[in-house]
């Protein structure tokens, strides 16, 4: 996805992607509550994770799957 430009431009990407996205699915998928807040540089370091090794994130076990992965690129892209 291109990085948007304007305020226009990111509710535009929030639009193409509501619908296929669940509200809070990164935080369910890493196991941590609602209320965390990511940061940028350790979504890009997770994001560096293969798919199929597991690895420990705020104490907890977690195995990197290819939705965890998608949710982490999708997490990173609406950061920048």
């Amino acid at each position: 996805m291109p990085k948007p430009k304007r305020k226009d431009d990111e509710k535009q990407l929030f639009e193409e992607v509501s619908g296929k996205i669940k509200e809070g699915g990164l935080h369910r998928s890493l196991k941590v509550p609602k209320t965390y807040t990511f940061k940028l540089a350790e979504l890009e370091r997770l994001n560096k994770k293969t798919e199929g090794t597991t690895f420990k994130f705020k104490g907890k076990n977690i195995k990197m799957t290819r939705l965890v992965k998608q949710r982490l690129q999708l997490a990173v892209n609406m950061m920048k």
